[in-house]
């Protein structure tokens, strides 16, 4: 795995935390500047959001757990960036779910573990302890929690599954599917997530940065947002 020696300042930079998000960022399929797709992976990405997803649009007939399955698949055009670019998306979406975690349940501090233990294995530190802690987080019985706090939590399991087993790809999809039809970045906002996700954190994992706003629960919607097809 590649050490990201940028990583610790990056995420102190002032750019990345949650900000409103703008009317073109949820509407207009618009990548980053900085992001350089082959041809293959940019058209896949266009034709995804094109599509309009069952679960995501009323009357939508299109299979989204098929596109995540492929979409993720181009993470691995690279074996020396692949865990890297795994471990990246993951912690962009544990970002995404930290508010939710912490809305419905203040005094949790098990996800902010895992959080940490993804900092320090993004940086390659030699030595990273806690790993027994992150291995009890699969153990939580979810049933009496409400949606929205299982949900998010499931992100932070299934993180925990992906850095310690080697079913990564199967781990990462579900923490898309989650995130983008369930509760645990936001309930109801499930499209905009969507194109948050394939626009913009996942061309900043592919690429080995972070995205430069992050969609949470407190985001902030455009009034007239519409989605528009490329």
């Amino acid at each position: 795995m590649l050490a990201l020696s940028w990583f610790k300042e990056t995420i102190e930079d002032s750019e990345v935390v949650p900000e409103p998000i703008s009317l073109k960022t949820c509407s207009e399929f618009i990548l980053p500047k900085w992001f350089n797709p082959s041809e293959e992976l940019y058209a896949f990405l266009k034709q995804s959001w094109n599509k309009k997803y069952s679960g995501l649009f009323e009357g939508g007939k299109d299979d989204l757990e098929s596109t995540v399955t492929s979409l993720l698949s181009f993470l691995g055009d690279n074996e020396e960036k692949y865990k890297s670019r795994c471990l990246l998306f993951c912690y962009v979406c544990c970002l995404a779910t930290k508010d939710t975690v912490e809305a419905y349940a203040p005094k949790e501090v098990r996800h902010l573990k895992v959080l940490n233990y993804l900092e320090k294995a993004l940086n390659q530190q030699s030595e990273i302890e806690g790993k027994a802690e992150l291995d009890r987080f699969n153990e939580l019985d979810y049933s009496p929690y409400s949606s929205g706090l299982t949900d998010s939590l499931q992100v932070y399991s299934h993180t925990v599954s992906c850095i310690f087993s080697e079913q990564t790809l199967e781990n990462i999809q579900e923490i898309f599917l989650i995130c983008c039809e369930d509760d645990a970045i936001a309930p109801g906002d499930y499209r905009p997530i969507f194109n948050w996700l394939l626009t913009k954190a996942y061309p900043a994992a592919y690429a080995l940065r972070l995205p430069r706003f992050i969609f949470t629960r407190n985001t902030h919607m455009p009034e007239g947002w519409q989605y528009k097809q490329a």
